[in-house]
């Protein structure tokens, strides 16, 4: 399966029943300066997450989401940081479907 995100392609991949996406697609889509530590630190990798959430998570927080949309377009947002956890619980984010 493929995600498109401002058209771009990234491709999803199902293995034992989860799905993954590729952070190689994100990367060659224009993020080459990108370090994976800061993958979930830009807004292509928000809109990437937001599609498969609202896709696959009926129970997606977009209340969360758009408050951390919010947060990444406030001066000072190059200081921006997300990490995992706080994502999947800000957004009651599931990043696999089951």
């Amino acid at each position: 399966m493929v995600i498109n995100v401002n058209d771009i392609g990234i491709n999803v991949i199902k293995r034992d029943g989860a799905d993954y996406f590729s952070l190689t697609n994100m990367i060659k889509a224009g993020l080459r300066k990108l370090r994976v530590s800061d993958w979930l630190r830009t807004k292509r990798t928000l809109e990437m997450l937001v599609a498969w959430e609202d896709e696959n998570n009926e129970n997606f927080n977009w209340g969360e989401f758009a408050a951390i949309i919010g947060w990444m377009k406030k001066p000072g947002s190059r200081y921006f940081k997300l990490g995992v956890k706080d994502w999947i619980e800000r957004t009651n984010a599931k990043l696999r479907n089951e």
